[in-house]
């Protein structure tokens, strides 16, 4: 069926796939310029807004799509909230650090932001059911054999996994510490939501997506 639909839509891809190649370079407009996603957009961009990421020069075209502001309704947030000063800390017998997203999501790579220990194990889920923990929702794990250290490790999939539970576990510590759960991508406003999925998983399997607020993620790192 992919293969009928590469052929009927041929034309038309090849404009999608040229959009995607020029948005691929920046998000930016044909005279140059970038919508302004930085702290100050009527200076130099030195820093991108909350729930933005990416480049500096071309103002921040990666968005955060797991971003929610902090608020004292949802300290969860805290870890959502794309401020490295606030985090959640867990010293039970065996450490975690749950969140709820608003709405399921497909997850196939996220970035922790977490205080390490030397010689434990994390593991980070991708989960529809709050309270499970097994290898069908299991996203990745990393060990950690080297010395206490504040830093960011990239959680990579096997296969995407869908759900509205992200949760990270340690074992070997008794001491959690997470500042920062994130999922950046590029923003594709205009491309229909139901084709775009199709587009991509059938014709365009090189990139990563997300669906945020009805619109495509693309990452293309």
């Amino acid at each position: 069926m992919c293969s009928n639909m590469k052929i009927k839509t041929l034309g038309f891809l090849m404009i999608v796939q040229f959009e995607l190649v020029k948005i691929s370079k920046g998000q930016c407009l044909g005279n140059g310029t970038c919508e302004c996603h930085c702290v100050d957009c009527n200076k130099t961009c030195t820093e991108c807004s909350p729930g933005w990421g990416g480049s500096v020069k071309n103002k921040c075209q990666r968005a955060n799509t797991l971003y929610q502001p902090d608020g004292e309704e949802n300290t969860q947030s805290k870890i959502l909230d794309d401020n490295l000063q606030t985090s959640i800390t867990d010293s039970s017998q065996l450490p975690f650090v749950r969140v709820e997203l608003k709405d399921a999501t497909q997850i196939d790579e996220v970035d922790v932001t977490l205080f390490l220990r030397r010689n434990t194990k994390y593991t980070f889920y991708v989960k529809e059911m709050e309270y499970v923990r097994e290898p069908a929702v299991t996203c990745d794990t990393f060990l950690h054999t080297e010395a206490d250290i504040e830093r960011t490790i990239t959680m990579k999939c096997s296969q995407p996994l869908t759900g509205k539970y992200l949760e990270i576990v340690s074992e070997g510590n008794p001491t959690l510490q997470v500042f920062e759960i994130q999922r950046l991508g590029m923003l594709i406003a205009n491309l229909n939501y139901h084709f775009g999925c199709l587009l991509i998983k059938c014709c365009l399997v090189y990139c990563r997506r997300t669906i945020f607020h009805g619109v495509i993620i693309l990452d293309f790192s």
